[in-house]
């Protein structure tokens, strides 16, 4: 039986090769920033589906555990990177923020390989929130209610650079000191 928090990591990942068309089509911009916050979205339904069924406790290896932050990634990184691409963002941060996703989900499956399970930390969630914050901004470009949208993305996506590197660096702790169990 296929698990409806499946069907919600699909979404995402579908909303990864969809994205970069709705970013650079001449459409309203309404239009690509619901549907990323929407995409984005899905991962927190997936989220509380999971934890109401205690899937996540029960079957810690499942299909959806892997391609969950993977999905989270490839419709962040599709996003950001099309961004990049028809605006001004600050790409430094940009491509730290990049390097660190790749690099962490490596870390993950090589973590894996000696059976330790890393979970998102609270920061790691703190970061994603502010890089999706960043990518709906930068998609939105103009001024609200007075409030330029790209000031916003700058500020979320300096925010999210620099939750990048602590979380990043809290992981690899976290993978040593559970390695160093290991051996012991």
């Amino acid at each position: 039986m296929r698990k409806i928090e499946n069907i919600f990591t699909g979404l995402r990942i579908v909303g990864a090769f969809i994205m970069p068309f709705l970013i650079v089509a001449d459409i309203p911009r309404l239009i690509p920033f619901i549907s990323y916050i929407l995409f984005a979205l899905t991962d927190i339904v997936d989220g509380f589906i999971s934890r109401r069924r205690k899937s996540v406790e029960n079957n810690s290896n499942s299909s959806g555990d892997i391609l969950d932050p993977v999905a989270d990634k490839m419709l962040f990184i599709s996003s950001l990177i099309t961004l990049i691409y028809v605006q001004k963002i600050p790409l430094f941060a940009s491509v730290i923020i990049t390097l660190r996703e790749i690099f962490i989900l490596g870390l993950r499956a090589i973590a894996e390989r000696y059976k330790i399970h890393i979970k998102s930390s609270t920061l790691a969630k703190l970061k994603t929130f502010m890089g999706n914050v960043a990518v709906s901004a930068y998609i939105l470009r103009d001024e609200y209610f007075g409030i330029s949208a790209k000031t916003v993305g700058d500020f979320s996506i300096i925010l999210c650079f620099i939750l990048s590197i602590i979380s990043g660096a809290e992981y690899i702790t976290f993978f040593q000191k559970e390695k160093r169990k290991i051996s012991n």
